[in-house]
């Protein structure tokens, strides 16, 4: 028997004198499932007509240029390079990469987890089942496949919240490489995403008005100006004098051209394994620190959430919890506040309650 079953329903696989025979039985009873299938293969084999052969379905790797091109008009390019890469990732494994596309199963997917993690996190590892399933979502929409195959996403992602500590940002800085340097030094003073930054060019920086303008890569909360720190304007300044590409950020190798994504992870892999700083420690992390000491600075969350580029105030507010202030600190800003209002208001006696009442029984008496 040839049977597995998908969406409830028990469908059959066989092959006879080298052709490929599939089809769903229409039911979720196994032993009906077990008799339209043996039906089925008596008639194959004695050539009756009605057997409907097996369209021929592409494999992962086959569908990858058909599935960027379908994506291309509705992401954003910093989106697709993106997708890009974790589809790129899932070619890697042959298990996958030469499956077609109505086979990807469980068995398989378990494989290419253990695999992956020797290598990524589980963050990543999750991204490249994000982008596989909707794949799979968009062969079953363009009928390639009857249904898309179930894609499970791991459990316990990593949660990037590490933060740099001044110790530790020094030590990271001194071992970097220039270029990289760099980015680390305008990522920590803008807090801005990888793709955000690499895609910052010399006509969105206004000196003038000391903003850049960040054209976003997620929602379109993250289209933003950014005033720039006394320091970001320092690098830029470094920049535009050496300057050979439109791009602030340019490639060391060459000059003219922007700096890559990938070539900045590996370099900051690289810097951080020979500095042994913790594995914790990813490229996101300067922009999480970057938000976590503007939280500590008294930025309030609705700032907090335009300056990061935040889609929604809940994510904002996980840095503003963080951050530890106090309810007397806040008390003794409200009062400090309201004190000084009191004083620029013509015949409003200023101090303690206390005071106050001592004022007032010594005008009475």
């Amino acid at each position: 028997m040839s049977l597995y079953k998908r969406g409830g329903r028990w469908w059959y696989k066989f092959s006879h004198l080298g052709h490929t025979y599939r089809k769903s039985t229409g039911t979720g009873n196994e032993r009906d499932a077990q008799q339209i299938e043996n039906v089925a293969k008596s008639a194959v084999y004695r050539g009756e007509v009605g057997i409907v052969e097996k369209k021929s379905v592409p494999t992962v790797r086959e569908f990858q240029k058909r599935f960027l091109q379908e994506v291309s008009s509705h992401v954003s390019a910093g989106t697709l390079g993106m997708y890009e890469d974790a589809y790129n990732r899932l070619l890697l494994f042959t298990a996958i990469a030469d499956t077609e596309l109505s086979d990807v199963d469980f068995e398989k997917m378990e494989k290419f987890t253990r695999y992956s993690l020797k290598t990524q996190e589980r963050t990543t590892v999750n991204h490249n089942f994000r982008v596989l399933r909707r794949a799979l979502r968009l062969a079953a929409k363009l009928g390639i496949i009857p249904a898309a195959p179930q894609v499970s996403i791991l459990a316990n992602e990593n949660k990037r919240d590490f933060v740099l500590s001044q110790q530790i940002e020094e030590k990271y800085l001194e071992a970097c490489p220039e270029f990289l340097r760099t980015f680390a030094v305008l990522d920590l003073e803008t807090g801005c995403r990888l793709a955000e930054l690499t895609g910052i060019r010399w006509p969105d920086v206004d000196w003038q008005a000391r903003t850049v303008f960040v054209a976003g890569t997620k929602t379109p909360n993250s289209r933003r100006t950014l005033p720039l720190t006394a320091r970001a304007l320092g690098v830029l300044r470094e920049l535009k004098r050496v300057s050979q590409c439109d791009h602030v950020l340019s490639s060391p190798r060459w000059p003219s051209k922007p700096a890559s994504r990938n070539g900045l992870q590996h370099a900051h892999e690289d810097v951080r394994e020979n500095a042994g700083l913790p594995d914790d420690f990813v490229l996101h992390s300067l922009r999480h620190t970057w938000c976590t000491r503007l939280a500590e600075s008294g930025c309030d969350v609705y700032t907090l959430m335009k300056l990061a580029g935040h889609a929604n105030l809940a994510t904002s507010q996980r840095y503003i919890h963080n951050a530890g202030f106090s309810t007397s600190k806040a008390v003794q800003g409200f009062e400090t506040f309201m004190e000084q209002r009191r004083k620029q208001t013509p015949g409003t006696v200023s101090g303690t309650v206390a005071g106050k009442v001592r004022i007032i029984r010594e005008k009475a008496s």
